[in-house]
């Protein structure tokens, strides 16, 4: 029987995306070779299931002589990015304010900032930035985290 294993989960990276991996690692014990079901479905011997939803799922391992084990793992959901701005501000030719993105994530995980349109911004890749008006206009920031 085998008598251990572990999983490495790598979770849903952006919500609804479908990304998340169980790898079975280290089984200890009972004889080879060695099936795996996810919550009943059988993937034979492959040890590394991809394109998974968010959700828990049921892990058994059996060995040549069907013998069990089997553990539960959570695959989490993944996170969206949400950017809050300031309230419309109203300034006159020449004024200057400054905008800031906050955000519900950390900004290590930023890939990238861009605000549209550029002109008139101190920095526009930058999540605090100043803008002196010249024109009557809107801006709009896109952030993009390392998954995209």
């Amino acid at each position: 029987m085998p008598e251990s294993f572990g999983t490495d989960l790598i979770n849903e990276t952006c919500v609804d995306v479908r990304d998340g991996v169980i790898s079975i690692v280290n089984i200890e014990g009972g004889t080879p070779p060695y099936q795996v079901k996810l919550n009943n479905t059988n993937y034979g011997q492959v040890t590394s299931i991809p394109n998974l939803r968010p959700g828990t799922y049921s892990v058994v391992i059996t060995d040549a002589n069907g013998c069990t084990k089997d553990t539960v793992v959570t695959i989490e959901e993944g996170a969206d990015i949400e950017a809050d701005l300031q309230p419309t501000i109203e300034l006159k030719a020449g004024e200057s304010s400054t905008l800031e993105v906050l955000l519900n994530v950390n900004p290590n995980t930023i890939a990238s900032i861009q605000w549209t349109p550029r002109d008139n911004l101190s920095c526009d890749t930058c999540l605090i930035t100043e803008l002196t008006a010249v024109n009557e206009g809107t801006y709009v920031v896109k952030v993009t985290d390392i998954n995209g």
